[in-house]
């Protein structure tokens, strides 16, 4: 994925997921970047996770994209970004969207699982190593 800074990665985050779920993109950006929910974007080790709640949805969603050059981020450890995750899900009253939002903090800390990453050539190389979580 294109983009230059910090905002154009949640504009291009917002398309790609507008076009997936069939959603205006509008409601995905503006949820994005609601300053109410600034708490809810986790930046480090080169990695960016989004996590947005919308009404609309009635299951959770995951859009993972690799940038094709770094972006600087605010960011703990100061590290430009390339991978970014953005976590969508359903407004509900249990707190499933915290453990799915836990679950790839876990996955994404993984130092060797964003290494393969960042070296895959395809799409298709990228999908199996984040659905394949036998090792």
């Amino acid at each position: 994925m294109r983009a230059t800074n910090e905002k154009s990665v949640g504009v291009a985050l917002s398309k790609r997921a507008g076009k997936i779920l069939g959603l205006d993109a509008s409601d995905i950006a503006n949820a994005i970047f609601d300053h109410d929910l600034n708490a809810k974007q986790r930046v480090s080790m080169g990695v960016a996770i989004f996590h947005i709640s919308l009404p609309s949805l009635k299951s959770s969603h995951a859009i993972f994209a690799r940038l094709e050059t770094s972006v600087d981020f605010t960011s703990v450890d100061g590290e430009p970004v390339d991978l970014v995750l953005l976590l969508v899900t359903a407004q509900s009253g249990n707190n499933r969207h915290l453990q799915t939002l836990a679950e790839a903090s876990r996955l994404f800390r993984d130092r060797a699982l964003c290494k393969k990453l960042r070296g895959s050539a395809t799409t298709d190389a990228m999908y199996a190593l984040l659905t394949d979580r036998s090792d």
